[in-house]
């Protein structure tokens, strides 16, 4: 499967609410058929994909009633990119960005203020501070909270 594939799903399967394109070869390119064609997307598996924050500006402009998005391990994303997505479709209620490197705090606190299920993954939170940045495990505090929030119980 590719973004031709991506086109074909777009202009044959318009009305899809589910879609699941986990570890396929998409891209940039296929994303942009999807949120053209398939405005109807509820729910969008994207994990393991080529994909950049040019998707996700596709997703956040065109795919406006989708309230799950997932990105695990889609590790050209960045966290410009994922604040954008949040500020835009605030329709999201799940967004799982588990393995996605380098994501600062800030993209949680924001997902936490609009209710949005978000799957962090330990080695990939990015702590903001002044004049440097620690990674979540020097800060365990913090990521037990959102542990309990989401989850309802401490991290093992």
């Amino acid at each position: 499967m590719s973004d031709s594939t991506c086109r074909l799903i777009a202009i044959l399967c318009s009305q899809v609410e589910f879609l699941s394109l986990a570890g396929v070869n998409v891209t940039d390119k296929g994303v942009e058929h999807l949120s053209l064609g398939c405005v109807v997307l509820r729910s969008l598996d994207l994990s393991r994909t080529k994909i950049t924050d040019l998707s996700l500006d596709k997703i956040a402009d065109s795919l406006h009633i989708c309230c799950e998005l997932f990105l695990a391990g889609c590790i050209k994303l960045t966290s410009d990119g994922l604040l954008n997505l949040l500020k835009k479709r605030q329709t999201l209620r799940e967004l799982d960005i588990s393995d996605v490197p380098n994501v600062v705090e800030k993209v949680f606190t924001i997902a936490i203020a609009l209710h949005i299920k978000v799957t962090p993954s330990n080695e990939s939170i990015i702590m903001e501070k002044k004049d440097e940045q620690q990674t979540i495990n020097e800060r365990p505090s913090i990521f037990a909270a959102w542990k309990r929030k989401f989850f309802g119980s401490d991290p093992k």
